[in-house]
Order: structure tokens, then sequence, then C-alpha cells
């Protein structure tokens, strides 16, 4: 496949991922196995309280047709990083959906006496403390990575001194600085980039290459780039091959950072640019905004509508609100587990939206801090968006316009000029609202080029090959997606028996010959199959 038909990924963090070539995943089934039912729920959440003897505090939950009890293991009112039991029950029928745990069974029931009261922890760092809390470090921290985990509870203290943000961990027995955890996104950072400024340094190296591993795995080939310039940034969004932006930065809901000027200063990107240089491209098809406050405001002006270009059909953006905030201390533990569980489920074929509700019930920690917005029947597996659309629609431009230039026989010229008119035609629906609605303009390109090659007077059947190429990969993607509904609704069947038996006769068409023929077979297929995911999901 020519690269200019394929996709791309963005990732700023600044990271800047770049991606080609999708690879064909099929979805597995969406629903969760149960695993047993329940007649009471406090009977099943009383025997985990007092099955190891000690008493356990369960938080409930409501999340959508799930009601889910989490509970965060502490010992001696220490969190202990990333232990914690969470059940997952059916709203309606008590079924015990799925339970998550995990625990290290190296702990002691308590530890030595600490002897650092917080008043003291927070006195031992430079600037105005935001907050502190007891943890037990995880050796598997993402956010605290100590060559040597402590075997002590520890303080981890939050503070702002001029603008930078900074994590001091403190042993909670002998008050020994052990050194400092990564900070969360920040909001109050006028400029956003790395980790600190002057000089700039550090980047969140967990979360872009879990996000570039997944991209990849979703078929994006994906190239991470650390503090991209601006004018990178900038390539990624003016492109009609990029369908998939991710950035974890100090920002908020309105600008994010896209590197380090000369070492020293950060580069911000604000909303009103990527409304600028997006406009004359689609909408971007799925965005992680990974700042503290990314997603806080998804309204007119902030990065989320303006990577959706204010359109909530098959785009969609995901990320933080508050992340640096008390509220959200717990969850920045864990936010690449979050990560990684929305990822995963989205390179099943979930929706974006089903595998966002199923990760904040994986991680109900995390649920306060996490936003979506956007389509919530869009997935980004399988896909065919429109900037991947019209990169097979340049490629038929340019070479509709090379065969011109070939060609001095007034009538050919004039057949020509018809279908790149017509292609014109179909670029500017394709970024207005997608490749289906393009269908009408390419059907009759592919028209004007078959009488040409029919006549003798020009081969077009390359040109033709191109624009089928384009309908059918869209239209078999959207059968795919609503294949995965197959049997949960009869007259959602039927439309894919429809889908199906068009996608026949476009195939009898084009061995007649007939592209344009059998581009009218694939619109209706893509409407059938349409219908079938409607049916399926009302």
């Amino acid at each position: 496949m020519d690269n200019k038909a394929g996709k791309i990924a963005a990732m700023i963090i600044c990271v800047a991922l770049a991606a080609t070539t999708f690879s064909s995943i099929v979805p597995t089934n969406m629903n969760t196995p149960t695993i047993s039912f329940v007649a009471d729920d406090s009977v099943l959440i009383e025997n985990e309280r007092t099955s190891s003897g000690i008493e356990r505090e369960f938080e409930t939950m409501d999340m959508g047709d799930k009601i889910v009890y989490f509970h965060q293991r502490t010992i001696d009112g220490a969190i202990v990083e990333k232990d914690y039991i969470v059940f997952q029950l059916d709203r309606e029928t008590r079924a015990v959906l799925d339970r998550k745990t995990h625990w290290r069974d190296n702990l002691p029931e308590h530890f030595p006496a600490m002897t650092v009261a917080r008043e003291q922890a927070e006195s031992m760092v430079e600037g105005v403390v935001q907050f502190s809390e007891l943890y037990v470090i995880s050796p598997e921290s993402d956010v605290f990575p100590l060559e040597q985990t402590p075997e002590n509870p520890t303080w981890i203290v939050r503070s702002l001194d001029e603008g930078v943000l900074t994590v001091t961990i403190i042993d909670a027995v002998d008050g020994g600085i052990l050194g400092y955890g990564i900070p969360p996104p920040f909001t109050a950072f006028s400029l956003t980039g790395p980790w600190y400024s002057n000089p700039c340094s550090g980047n969140w190296h967990s979360w872009y290459t879990s996000a570039e591993t997944w991209y990849n795995t979703m078929g994006y080939e994906t190239e991470a780039i650390k503090w991209p310039t601006e004018d990178m940034v900038k390539s990624h969004i003016q492109s009609n091959t990029t369908t998939m932006f991710y950035e974890l930065a100090h920002g908020g809901s309105t600008s994010f950072a896209s590197g380090c000027i000369g070492g020293d200063t950060y580069e911000t990107t604000y909303a009103s640019e990527i409304e600028s240089w997006i406009a004359d491209y689609d909408k971007m098809s799925f965005t992680f905004l990974g700042s503290c406050g990314g997603m806080c405001n998804t309204g007119d002006n902030s990065l989320s509508y303006e990577f959706r270009k204010g359109s909530t059909e098959d785009t969609a953006t995901v990320g933080y609100c508050g992340m640096a905030t008390v509220e959200c201390g717990p969850c920045w533990p864990i936010s690449v587990l979050w990560q990684d569980a929305l990822f995963e489920l989205m390179s099943l074929g979930w929706t974006v939206k089903d595998a966002f509700d199923q990760a904040n019930a994986d991680f109900p920690a995390c649920e306060p801090c996490m936003r979506f917005a956007g389509d919530e029947d869009f997935a980004v597996v399988p896909t065919l968006n429109g900037r991947n659309c019209i990169g097979s629609l340049e490629v038929t431009r340019e070479n509709i316009i090379d065969l011109t230039a070939e060609t001095d026989e007034r009538g050919a010229l004039g057949e020509l000029n018809k279908a790149l008119v017509e292609v014109d035609m179909a670029i500017a629906k394709v970024l207005k609202d997608g490749c289906k609605s393009s269908f009408d303009h390419l059907r009759k390109a592919a028209f004007y080029l078959e009488k040409l090659d029919r006549i003798g007077e020009a081969d077009t059947a390359h040109i033709t090959d191109i624009l089928v190429f384009a309908v059918s990969r869209d239209t078999e993607n959207k059968l795919m997606e609503a294949k995965f509904y197959e049997g949960t609704n009869p007259v959602a069947d039927r439309e894919i028996e429809e889908t199906e038996w068009e996608l026949s006769r476009a195939a009898e068409e084009l061995n007649r010959g007939k592209s344009s023929e059998a581009i009218g077979c694939y619109k209706k297929a893509w409407e059938h199959a349409k219908r079938a995911i409607r049916y399926a999901t009302e």
C-alpha cells in the first residue's frame, strides 16, 4: 500500500509519534464472562473483608451498568502502591463480572514505628507544599523510580517552588531523603514541556512508550519523538495521514508542551494553533490529552474541541482532568496501568467509550481524574478514516494530472477534467464528513475514467483501482465493525446479510470491469452495515 494511503499516529511528550501501515486485527467479544452470582452484595464484600482476619474497607462506585467495589490496601495508614481489590458486578443481575487484585505477599502486618511526622516531612522541602501522603512504594513503581525499593513507608511530599513541581521521597522511619519522584503533568506552569526548565530535563518515559507500543499493536506503525519542535507538531496536525495523537506534558485544556527552546525554555502549543493548523485537514480520529487539566474543558477553544473540529462523530478524545490535585493522588501511580487497560481494549475492537468505562472499572481510583469526549460508538480498530481515504484520493488526483499532461486529444482531456473535478469534490467531502460521503463523486470519477479506457483513448485502470481500494477498505471495515454485534439483534443480522450481498455484487461488477457500478454497490453495503450497528446498539 502506498504510504500516502497509510495510517499515521502522532504522540507528544512532549512526544511525537508518526505511524504508517494498518494491520488487520479482528475484534473479540467485548462481553466479560460471568464468574458467579451472589444473592447479596453485602455477603460477598463481608466475606472479602473478613477472609484475612483484617478489616478491609470497600468503596462503592456506580459506573454505568456496573457496580464497582474498590479496596485500596493500606498498612499502618500508608497506601500500598499498586495493591488493591476490585469487584465488578452487573447492576441488574448482581452477577460478578470480574474480580481483580494485586497483592504483595512479602509485606509485614505492621512497620517499625514512624518517627517522622507529616509536618516534619513537609518542612524538609522547598517551596509551597501542595500535599503529602504516606506510601509503601512498589518495586514496580512508575512514578517513584528509586534504585532500591524502600523497606519502610515513605512520605511523598509534593511541593511547588517558582513554578517547578517537585515530588520528594522521605523515609518515614529514619527521616532521610531517598530521592525524587516523577511529577504529574501540571497546569500551573505558564509554558509546558519536559518535567523542568532552566535547563529542560526529564520525560514521562513509561507513559509514552506504553502508548507507542499500543498504537503499534492497533496497526499504527509509530515513531516517538521526545520534545519535538513546533514545526514537528504542526506537520502531524497538517497531515492527511496522521490519524491518532498522544501527548503527555505539563499543560491544561487550552495548551500543552511541544518541546524546549534552546534547552532552557518550554515551548507551548495552543488550542488556537491547532484550530488554525487543522482547518484544511480532517479531524483527528483519536487524541489522548495527558496534561493535568487537558480534558477539564472540552468546549470551543479547548484542545479536545479543536482536535475533534467540534465533531462528535467518528472522533474521540480521552485524557486527564486534575491529575495534579489531591483527589487524583491515588490515580497517578497507577495511571500507566489505566492507560494500558484502555489501549488494550481499544486494540481488541472495543469502542473508545466502552474501553474508557472498563478502564475506570478496572482502576476505580482513576475514575474521578479521567474524561471522555466525542463519539461513544467510535472504535479505532478497525477503521479507515478520512485521512487515510484522502491519501488514496490525492494519489488518484496526481495520476489524473500526470495522464492529462501526456494526452493531447481534446475528448480525452475533457473526460479527464471531469474526473478531476469529481475527485476534488470528493476530497472536499472527505475533509468535512469522512470517506463514505465521497462515494457518489468517486463513482462519477470512475465512470469518466472507465469511458476513456473503454474507447481506448487512455489506460486508466490503475487509477480506478485506487478509487476502488479506498471505497472497498472503508466499507469492509464498516462491515467488520458491524459483525462485532452479530447475533445480538435479528434485524441487525439481516442488515449484515444485506451488506455481504452488496459486497458480492461489487465483486461481480469489478469482474465485468465496471468500477463505477462496484462503487455504487459498496455505498449500499456501507449503509446496510451502518444500520446494523444502529439496530444493535439502540
